[in-house]
């Protein structure tokens, strides 16, 4: 079970627009027009949670798991940069698997970590459960990206998500953390998926 990644980077643009207006006594001004724009994505939770809403943030966490492995790649050993970054993606139980996975993968000399890692990106199937206290969504993972010689077909994979509560020192952007992100032998839904402990 592997999971996921992403801290997204934008620039907040900002623009604003004056009416003008002539001189005299009888002169009005219109009024002053002002315009925001800004390329920080929305993952404020809708009314509805669809699989578009479930991608994009999946999108963001993602790339935070990309910047944790690029982090990797570049150190060739467990910093604590590369645990913040898994830390605020994950929920307790899930930052601890992947910690201790890639504790193995160390033993091993990263023998299958890409040497120019991306970010593992996420298709939504089918949603089993959507609502604001957790989302539970059948998926297609690719980490092609991010490991060498990983298996092209696993079983059926699910991902859940939770609210992350707490601070993650601004590396996630989203309201959410995983708290699944795998399969069972079976394929079927795990148990208990929305457990963060």
């Amino acid at each position: 079970m592997r999971g996921a990644r992403v801290a997204l980077v934008a620039a907040l643009l900002l623009g604003a627009c004056d009416g003008g207006g002539g001189s005299g006594a009888n002169t009005t001004l219109p009024p002053r027009v002002s315009t925001t724009a800004s390329t920080l994505p929305d993952y404020s939770v809708p009314a509805v949670i669809d699989a578009a809403y479930v991608e994009k943030v999946m999108a963001a966490l993602d790339h935070v798991y990309g910047d944790a492995i690029r982090i990797l790649a570049r150190e060739r050993k467990i910093t604590q940069d590369f645990l913040d970054r898994l830390a605020a993606i994950y929920g307790d139980r899930f930052f601890r698997l992947a910690q201790q996975s890639w504790s193995r993968e160390a033993l091993d000399g990263f023998a299958t970590l890409a040497s120019t890692p991306g970010d593992p990106t996420v298709t939504v199937t089918s949603l089993v459960k959507h609502d604001r206290e957790c989302v539970i969504a059948a998926v297609i993972r690719d980490f092609s990206l991010v490991r060498n010689g990983i298996p092209a077909t696993t079983p059926q994979r699910y991902i859940a998500l939770i609210p992350k509560g707490g601070a993650t020192n601004g590396l996630n952007p989203t309201p959410w953390v995983l708290s699944y992100d795998g399969w069972t032998s079976t394929g079927v839904e795990p148990s208990e998926p929305c457990s963060a402990n």
